[in-house]
């Protein structure tokens, strides 16, 4: 395992000390609950995941995977 993602994730749930804590035992991906894409360039240890509801149509999956929610990382960003 090489990935790790917050359970929660909220903005409280995560830090620069945590990441370090991460990377040191062996996590080369770290991600957080705040919305959004991986862009280029991203910070490995706090990337951004599009959060996907059980039972959500096949639509909504692909709007969500070209980014048609993204406006929500405002909103994670002001919490």
């Amino acid at each position: 395992v090489t990935s790790y993602a917050y359970p929660f994730g909220m903005r409280g749930d995560e830090s620069p000390a945590t990441a370090k804590i991460l990377a040191e035992c062996g996590y080369s991906s770290v991600f957080i609950s705040q919305h959004g894409t991986v862009q280029k360039g991203a910070n490995p240890l706090r990337l951004p995941r599009i959060k996907v509801e059980a039972g959500e149509p096949l639509w909504m999956f692909k709007l969500l995977c070209k980014g048609g929610m993204d406006a929500w990382a405002l909103a994670d960003s002001l919490l």
